[in-house]
Formats: structure tokens, sequence, C-alpha cells
């Protein structure tokens, strides 16, 4: 049996096999690059938010919502890099 064709088992009902498993993120990743910029944004932000929590220190960008997502938690507000920030 070649290492692609080796069944990797989850939650009992599901067996995949390593290249079910790339054609999945291959399908994922093309998927989130048809996402809208403000998408992206958003789902950065909330990635942003889970690292902080774990390393307990980090950058969060504040963005104003201009359409509800079920992504982003509350009404953030995005702030311009100031002069000194630069």
């Amino acid at each position: 049996m070649k290492e692609d064709e080796k069944k990797i088992i989850f939650d009992k009902d599901k067996i995949l096999t390593r290249e079910d498993i790339f054609e999945g993120k291959e399908r994922f990743h093309k998927e989130q690059a048809k996402l809208p910029f403000e998408e992206k944004i958003k789902i950065l932000v909330k990635l942003q938010k889970i690292a902080r929590s774990i390393k307990g220190k980090g950058i969060v960008w504040e963005i104003e919502s201009l359409t509800p997502s079920p992504l982003s938690q509350g009404n953030e507000k995005y702030n311009e890099p100031q002069e000194n920030d630069r």
C-alpha cells in the first residue's frame, strides 16, 4: 500500500486518504481566495484575537464593520496608522 493510499479515520464514520485531505485543502484555499477583501480582513482580525488570547499580547486591528459578518464580533473601528507609527 502506497503512503497516499493509507486511510485516516475521523469520528468512526469518516475515512479519508492523504490525497482526499490535500484536495480538500486545495479547495479550501481556492474558496478563500475568492472572498471579498473586506471579508479577508475580518478573518484576519479574528485570527489576531485568537493569537492575542493565546499569547496574552499582540496587535488586533479595530475595524468599522460596514456589513454584518458571522466572523466579526462586535462593532470595531479601524484606526489608520499615525505618522509616528510608520
